[in-house]
């Protein structure tokens, strides 16, 4: 699935890097990255990010470590990225784009939780109560080579 993403990437000049945040279950805090194609999608990353602040800053700088890794890692260039729609991602779309550094991001907003759209209940689920979790476990860890 990094090939097709790698290849659409040196095709088209890029790919559409998604975020999004919520808790599970267990209140835990999570950060999902998904890479975005004409052809495909891609889980790239499920991070637990409890013990962090949640604030615009942290977002930001966790947006642009993401996509510097996908370049580093893969030769993946990020063109655009989508935003869910809540509160600390709306300062942090307007950080984003007073970025003179990163201006050339075109930034996509989603007024919906994009992550549920794609992938129902499945992250709100416990190990215990739903095998498709280790699934989705093992796309992750695949897709970052883990």
């Amino acid at each position: 699935m990094i090939a097709v993403m790698k290849a659409h990437s040196d095709n088209f000049g890029g790919v559409t890097l998604a975020v999004d945040a919520w808790k599970n279950i267990k209140n835990q805090s999570l950060f999902g990255q998904m890479l975005m194609c004409a052809k495909d999608y891609l889980l790239y990353d499920m991070e637990d990010v409890t013990s962090n602040t949640h604030n615009a800053k942290f977002m930001v700088e966790k947006i642009y470590e993401i996509i510097d890794e996908i370049k580093e890692k893969y030769g993946i260039v990020v063109i655009a990225f989508v935003l869910y729609g809540g509160g600390e991602f709306r300062k942090a779309q307007r950080l984003i784009a007073g970025d003179v550094e990163h201006k050339h991001l075109i930034l996509i907003w989603f007024n919906t939780n994009l992550f549920n759209l794609l992938f129902g209940d499945l992250f709100h689920k416990s190990k215990s109560e739903d095998s498709s979790y280790e699934t989705c476990t093992i796309l992750v860890m695949e897709s970052t080579g883990q």
